[in-house]
């Protein structure tokens, strides 16, 4: 999950404000159906970065697009 409130105090702050509410409604959705998320941080690599740019609030599920899953990531 993009961590748009940095919660994980790992790499990028915060993003734009609004952006921490819809990290954690999709966290809330994706426990809810028992899928375990981990947090990455938001790098500007991908379609949400003119909106990040901008200061509008963004976020959503990260697929691991340029690296593979551990082991345990694929089990969870």
């Amino acid at each position: 999950m993009h961590d748009a409130d940095d919660s994980d105090r790992i790499g990028a702050g915060s993003a734009p404000a609004g952006s921490g509410a819809i990290e954690q409604k999709l966290l809330g959705f994706m426990a809810s159906v028992g899928v375990a998320a981990q947090a990455t941080d938001l790098d500007g690599r991908s379609d949400y970065a003119a909106f990040l740019a901008a200061g509008v609030p963004v976020g959503g599920i990260f697929t691991g697009a340029q690296e593979r899953k551990s082991a345990e990531q694929a089990r969870t």
